[in-house]
């Protein structure tokens, strides 16, 4: 295969991983591990939650080790809740076998109205638990509900529940919501979809170069962090040898992060309005990385004909805002 095919190859694999993955990135914003993971939420009756994540694709039946974590946490924790300060919020973080540390904390109390109860109050502490292949994020309002029986319980009710005895998603990971006061599993959220106008500026270089791009285009936001839309790009530089600006006009597809975080795009060039350097060259694909204040920085990759270069590709680099 040759180096050309190689590059656009893993181009186009990064644009489709993006794609796929940007609607999950929501659920492990509190997940130690840099990898992916599945995950099991459970409702609680008082309205509290419990979060356990665990590898991807690993059986939560058979290979993780989550009764362990719990049977260590409440036994150290028996000893010493006691002489647990009289905070009003605080946070228990929980590492198995080495380490338990409880932290006051800025915390919230939630209160639901009920027509006929008046209202519901919820005072809502967390606890951290972090074993050696699992994590558990518990939400509580009296310490006693940590120690007490009904928590593992919860668990095993739940995960006897999970279907997936042999994880066989190729692509996402496994998502499990469960009920405990219908003692049920319940259906998996769909991600929210809302269309939006992304539009962006860059500045670059390519063959030592410069260039200003323009784009915009009709978007789809997918979830909280995910997006992927169709941009219409106008890229121009200035041709010395004519002593005139010129414009490339190109659409193609992006996606990726929605905010911080990576995206991907390939464009195909529609109007050539070159007389320069880079006429022959009819496709372009990228990686950039957006910060958190807005920032773009990425490369592009050209491919077309050999006439301008003996391999028929050539990079660039660029700098923008916006998308």
């Amino acid at each position: 295969m040759k180096f050309k095919s190689i590059i656009t190859l893993c181009l186009l694999i990064g644009l489709g991983h993006s794609l796929l993955s940007q609607n999950s990135r929501n659920y492990f914003q509190e997940s130690l591990y840099p990898t992916q993971n599945d995950s099991l939420i459970i409702l609680r009756k008082d309205g509290q939650k419990i979060k356990m994540t665990w590898p991807y694709k690993k059986n939560v039946k058979k290979r993780v080790a989550w009764e362990e974590l719990i049977d260590a946490f409440q036994t150290d924790l028996s000893k010493v809740i006691d002489d647990i300060p009289d905070y009003d919020f605080y946070e228990i973080n929980y590492y198995q076998n080495s380490k338990l540390t409880i932290d006051e904390i800025t915390g919230k109390e939630i209160y639901t109205v009920n027509e006929l109860r008046g209202y519901d109050h919820i005072r809502s502490n967390k606890c951290r638990l972090n074993g050696r292949n699992v994590q558990l994020s518990i939400e509580f309002s009296d310490k006693s509900e940590l120690v007490d029986s009904t928590l593992k319980q919860e668990l095993v009710s739940a995960i006897a529940q999970i279907k997936n005895m042999f994880y066989i998603s190729a692509i996402t990971p496994e998502r499990h919501y469960y009920s405990a006061e219908s003692n049920s599993q319940l259906p998996v959220p769909k991600p929210k979809f809302r269309f939006f106008l992304p539009s962006g500026a860059r500045a670059g270089f390519v063959v030592n170069r410069p260039y200003i791009d323009l784009r915009i285009g009709p978007g789809l936001q997918v979830g909280d962090h995910g997006f992927f839309s169709l941009m219409y790009t106008a890229m121009t530089t200035y041709n010395s040898t004519s002593a005139r600006t010129e414009y490339d006009h190109f659409i193609g597809l992006s996606s990726g992060a929605f905010g911080s975080g990576l995206r991907s795009e390939v464009a195909f060039k529609v109007n050539d309005g070159r007389e320069g350097d880079l006429t022959d060259f009819r496709i372009r694909t990228g990686l950039s990385y957006s910060t958190r204040n807005g920032i773009v920085l990425g490369a592009e990759y050209y491919l077309g004909d050999t006439q301008r270069d003996s391999n028929g590709y050539i990079f660039g680099a660029h700098i923008g805002i916006g998308f």
